[in-house]
């Protein structure tokens, strides 16, 4: 109870507090990643990976403007780096180490990143509202699938999700930022447009739905259930967050691009 209210407050505050916030989440989700992989004999550089996001943070406390060039740059020079560690290595597994070493960088680091970029050009009831739309399809699609969903959608990955529940999860997400966009003045003043608010659903109701099937298969890849228990009975940080992994990039390339 105490989480959503917290997460919340952290996204109204914005400013220092919503980005140190959102590092903590890139830490810890990035600790997750890593000490799951090491169970299962995956190494990756744990000093490259601390560097990489030191630099990371770094950009953002010196104001640069163009992120995307940038972090471009950095994935290469972390793609660059890996092999020369692995050359130089024992490891019997390099090709994995390397893999996973990009994968958790853009897939943790990189993606949540942009949702400090979000709430500081948005502001907290755009940031809110995809956030918020992102529960909604989550909510949807448990409630319509629980109740009369039947078949399922991918049983070998997520065998409890249904067709009709990620529909309606779909839906659910275009409903609520229909009325949001167009009923709030707060937000109807930004000058979104229906093609906007459909494109944002998209995104939410799709993408976030891919990203929480994404981390499923990542778990059953690795036979674990949750990523840790550091939540208490809710798994660990990429359990909660996994939805947001490809939302977040996307809406920010989204308003980067076109808007």
């Amino acid at each position: 109870m105490i989480g959503i209210p917290s997460v919340i407050f952290c996204i109204y505050k914005g400013g220092i507090l919503f980005s140190i916030f959102i590092s903590i989440v890139i830490i810890l989700g990035l600790k997750e990643f890593i000490d799951i992989l090491y169970n299962k004999k995956i190494y990756i550089s744990k000093p490259l990976m601390i560097c990489s996001c030191a630099f990371l943070f770094l950009i953002r406390w010196l104001s640069y403007e163009n992120f995307l060039e940038l972090h471009l740059f950095l994935i290469f020079l972390i793609l660059i780096i890996s092999f020369l560690i692995e050359i130089f290595s024992d490891n019997k597994n390099s090709i994995e180490s390397i893999s996973m070493t990009l994968l958790g960088f853009t897939w943790i680091a990189l993606s949540l990143n942009y949702l400090i970029d979000i709430r500081n050009d948005q502001g907290f009831y755009f940031t809110f509202s995809i956030i918020l739309s992102v529960w909604a399809c989550d909510t949807f699609a448990f409630v319509i699938g629980s109740a009369i969903g039947e078949k399922k959608i991918l049983p070998k990955i997520s065998p409890n999700k249904t067709w009709l529940g990620s529909i309606a999860g779909f839906f659910g997400s275009l409903i609520l930022l229909f009325i949001l966009f167009n009923y709030f003045p707060v937000l109807k003043t930004k000058g979104f447009s229906n093609y906007d608010i459909i494109a944002f659903s998209f995104i939410t109701g799709l993408m976030g739905q891919l990203g929480d099937f994404s981390q499923s298969l990542i778990k059953r890849q690795l036979q674990i259930k949750d990523t840790s228990e550091i939540l208490q009975g809710h798994g660990g940080i990429l359990d909660r967050f996994d939805s947001l992994m490809f939302v977040v990039p996307l809406i920010y390339i989204y308003l980067y691009l076109w808007i």
